[in-house]
């Protein structure tokens, strides 16, 4: 599970994604969250987690994205759209890291893909949260 970040969607799926290796780190969160990237601190359980940061879209609730419930919580803070979990080193996001990820699974959090250990790439997960957000608006108007 190493070098996997945790990415849940406006719709509360969660994925382990891997980075590209050529691509910087505020390509990959801007293109997750679809635009300018905004820091949340981690507040679970109304501790302040160490080393641990959620970036969001920053104008998330201005363009009226979904209340992400799932991150919500996790951060104890209103959150709009595609979160992102990750780690954070010397002014620097990192993966986030595997006690993490297995907490949330302990507590609940189903991963979506294979044995809920697969890694998606950025492309796969793009992809699926398109594809969930086009049945939402679908379902919206039934």
């Amino acid at each position: 599970m190493q070098s996997n970040y945790l990415v849940i969607s406006e719709h509360g799926l969660a994925f382990l994604v891997k980075p590209e290796p050529e691509m910087s780190n505020l390509k990959f969160l801007q293109t997750i969250v679809g635009g300018l990237i905004e820091r949340v601190p981690v507040n679970s359980g109304h501790v302040l987690e160490d080393n641990m940061d959620c970036w969001v879209n920053e104008e998330g609730l201005i363009q009226n994205l979904n209340i992400n419930m799932t991150a919500s919580i996790i951060c104890n803070h209103m959150i709009a759209g595609t979160a992102v979990f990750a780690g954070y080193d010397n002014g620097e996001s990192t993966p986030c890291p595997e006690s993490f990820i297995n907490r949330l699974v302990g507590q609940g959090l189903a991963l979506e893909g294979s044995n809920a250990r697969r890694w998606w790439t950025l492309d796969d997960v793009m992809k699926v949260i398109e594809l969930d957000n086009e049945g939402a608006k679908d379902a919206k108007s039934l």
